[in-house]
């Protein structure tokens, strides 16, 4: 235990509230690379550029709703068509294909591999995967309103095309009422300005937050899983250690490593580690917070069995909040789960708020889950 704790105590307090693409992210890098290096494995960095922040590609395409409304009874071919680009960019970015967000001007950011090579012939390769970033604070993510954000994020998303549709009618009826049309339209369009606000309040008066649960108990069980891989490497599986930078920007990292290793999803399968400090510990059977996406039956199954065979309790659930690192690779058939942990409510326990601290992890959690991921991978070896 006292493993996981300094791991926490050095990212979560010492290095601290871990931005996207920040020097505080770099230094969480140089952390885990220097254990990694210690457990007597090598590590290669990978840098890329990155948003700071979602904040601002979703405040990009939200505005376009307001914006259609402002244009449409001069323009309405302009309205519709700028309701249509949003629609389409909001679908984009929530299905991890950056739209926006690559129009944005970026900042540096790191991803961390280290690789513990089959003894033998590699017939498959594992990815454990945690994220180096912490979020910042905002209102959808308060106790009061965090409860709904997968409504919010869903009636935001649904507002677009809302728009388009209407707009669309009086383009192809030249009988629409078209003010009858425009006044509904403010509706959807007052909904996405909300979301504006919410997005501007984030980056003005938010603080970003130390992180403990998201993602230093990741890192922690990451590390713990390394030191024993280390010295005991696999037969047939190779097994990389990957600390991805900017997830909560957009997945950033992820991608990036997905761009450059051309991963063969025949021979490839992701663990990825978020969000474990407290709560129900839990393997992830779909993600997406649109469109679900499946998780392969066998990591499922491999799952369940290992937590059998070594008495954890372990919850199956789908996650439908924001993307995860698993859920990019899930998008481009790459087989993938994450192992998380939930509270009471299907929650996660302070989740993007001042309150993830190292207080409210409990290192037997983390504990459990380095049990299951060294589990999971032994019985995959088999």
């Amino acid at each position: 235990m006292a493993e996981f704790r300094h791991h926490l105590e050095t990212l979560a307090v010492h290095i601290g509230p871990r931005g996207s693409a920040t020097k505080e992210e770099e230094a969480a890098a140089e952390y885990v690379a220097a254990q990694i290096r210690s457990f007597g494995l090598e590590c290669q960095r990978q840098r890329f550029p990155a948003l700071t922040s979602f904040s601002w590609t979703y405040l990009a395409i939200m505005v376009t709703g307001p914006l259609a409304a402002a244009l449409f009874l001069f323009r309405p071919g302009a309205a519709f068509l700028l309701a249509l680009l949003g629609s389409l960019a909001y679908l984009c970015e929530a299905s991890t294909f950056p739209f926006f967000g690559r129009l944005i001007p970026k900042r540096k950011s790191i991803n961390v591999i280290a690789k513990a090579h089959a003894r033998s012939k590699e017939l498959r390769r594992v990815l454990i995967l945690a994220h180096l970033d912490s979020s910042r604070a905002g209102l959808s993510f308060s106790p009061r309103m965090v409860t709904g954000f997968r409504s919010s994020f869903l009636l935001n998303f649904l507002s677009l095309p809302l728009q388009a549709l209407l707009y669309g009618v009086t383009l192809f009826w030249p009988g629409a009422p078209r003010t009858a049309l425009w006044w509904f339209s403010l509706l959807p369009a007052a909904v996405l300005l909300w979301g504006c606000f919410t997005l501007v309040h984030r980056e003005l008066w938010g603080k970003i937050v130390p992180g403990a649960n998201d993602d230093a108990s990741g890192l922690a069980v990451l590390l713990e899983t390394a030191r024993v891989i280390a010295r005991s490497p696999l037969l047939t599986t190779s097994v990389w250690f990957v600390a991805t930078g900017a997830e909560e920007s957009g997945l950033w990292g992820a991608l990036h490593l997905i761009r450059e290793c051309a991963f063969d999803p025949k021979k490839t399968m992701v663990i990825n580690l978020d969000n474990l400090g407290r709560g129900r510990l839990t393997f992830t059977f779909c993600e997406g917070i649109v469109f679900p996406l499946r998780v392969d039956p066998r990591l499922i199954e491999t799952a369940r069995e290992t937590a059998a065979e070594k008495n954890l309790k372990l919850d199956l659930r789908p996650y439908h909040l924001l993307p995860t690192d698993a859920t990019a690779f899930l998008a481009r058939r790459i087989p993938a789960g994450s192992i998380m942990a939930f509270d009471e409510r299907g929650l996660l326990p302070n989740w993007h708020w001042p309150t993830d601290t190292i207080e409210h992890v409990d290192e037997a959690n983390l504990a459990a889950a380095r049990d299951l991921v060294l589990g999971m991978l032994r019985r995959l070896e088999e």
